[in-house]
């Protein structure tokens, strides 16, 4: 099945509104678990993924009778998990059939698969290609063999170097690594060491994250059990610096806080989110945010397979304004550009300085924020304490 086979015309029936969305689909399914990962997973099984994807038929045939009529029109699609590239051959192929049948795909769609290097074969990156997948990120973490171990990673650097010129030979041109720090434990040096590798293998984007311990997952509970030491603030500053330095020196322009890019490499879909933007969620755990409504999947698999099955799914639920205007304010703050108050006003039908000018001048004046004219943006120095800065803006405080 060939992508460009497909209609790419706008669908007069789709609603809310005449603008492309974006879609994000979750794949519940990894080849080994890792022990910081919270997200709604388990281990592949050819059955149960089989499952999965008559469970996406159904909540995307109730969802075209709740929440929007005939069939979307995206412009960034992602596909998420678990492990994506966990799915056979076969199940690719399913899958693009569902997603051609009920979305339009717009001309220039960003379509994104997560991988990891231990499955990511010729035969799989063939079978995204063939359903149009254009843009490919590859859960990385670490080149360090004790990192890895204690991420729970079954891969090794032979393996990222080999998935890179699978991909690369596959036709991606659009590349992303991710990586992780401030493990327990972990030193300086074979952060750097991480980058500089990760640097070689010339990928289009980076987002490297500082570990947050889940409650619920096999590494905090370790640290709990002061089985591994916990990761220090000013080591994780230190190695959040070089990071910033690093990825600059090399022509990666951060854009947002964890995310680097080539010019014209950043991620369009998670873009969306960052800007409030409305994005359809599909599979277990999944969020959507359509024309003001909100709705969120359950996370086992059995319960999100039941609730399409004998209904139709969670309600969607209105943003309440305060929260809105909150998550607007708060997602715009993590990228460089900042906020533009004029944007704001549009957006909420209220001057940005009328609704949140006594919270912002103090953060201002503290060097936290800075102002230029209509822009407000975090500071640099502020970027690794954001999360602090974010909640001043919260309702109720």
């Amino acid at each position: 099945m060939s992508p460009t086979s497909r209609p790419t015309a706008l669908v007069p029936a789709w609603r809310p509104g005449d603008a492309p969305v974006g879609l994000y689909v979750h794949v519940p399914f990894c080849r080994a678990l890792c022990t910081y990962c919270a997200f709604a997973k388990g281990l592949y099984d050819r059955a149960q993924a089989d499952r999965w994807l008559r469970g996406l038929e159904q909540e995307a045939a109730r969802r075209a009778e709740t929440a929007w009529t005939g069939r979307p029109v995206l412009d960034t699609l992602f596909l998420g998990g678990g492990t994506p590239s966990a799915l056979a051959a076969g199940q690719w192929r399913r899958l693009g059939e569902l997603l051609h049948e009920r979305f339009v795909f717009a001309p220039g769609l960003e379509f994104t698969s997560e991988a990891n290097p231990e499955s990511l074969t010729p035969e799989i990156a063939a079978a995204m290609r063939e359903i149009g997948v254009n843009r490919l990120s590859l859960g990385v973490q670490s080149l360090e063999p004790g990192e890895l171990a204690l991420l729970g990673r079954i891969h090794g650097a032979v393996q990222v170097t080999r998935a890179v010129g699978i991909a690369r030979e596959a036709g991606f041109d659009n590349l992303n690594l991710d990586l992780m720090y401030a493990l327990p434990g972990q030193e300086i040096g074979t952060f750097r060491d991480t980058l500089d590798g990760v640097l070689t293998l010339g990928p289009d984007h980076l987002s490297a994250y500082c570990l947050g311990l889940e409650p619920g997952t096999e590494l905090a509970r370790r640290v709990g059990a002061a089985e591994l030491p916990a990761p220090e603030d000013e080591t994780a500053r230190d190695l959040y610096e070089h990071l910033v330095a690093r990825t600059a020196g090399a022509g990666y322009g951060l854009y947002e806080i964890s995310n680097f890019a080539r010019p014209g490499r950043a991620c369009r879909h998670n873009l969306r989110y960052w800007r409030r933007r409305d994005v359809i969620g599909l599979g277990p755990s999944a969020h959507a945010l359509l024309g003001g409504r909100r709705w969120v999947n359950p996370a086992p698999l059995e319960g999100w397979i039941d609730a399409y099955a004998t209904g139709p799914g969670p309600a969607p639920r209105a943003v309440p304004a305060a929260v809105g205007r909150f998550e607007w304010v708060f997602l715009h703050l993590r990228l460089a550009e900042g906020l533009d108050t004029r944007d704001f006003a549009a957006a909420w039908g209220e001057p940005f300085d009328t609704v949140y000018g006594p919270v912002a001048r103090p953060l201002v004046e503290a060097g936290l924020l800075v102002r230029d004219g209509d822009r407000l943006a975090l500071a640099p120095d502020a970027r690794f304490v954001s999360d602090a800065v974010f909640a001043e803006f919260a309702p109720g405080r």
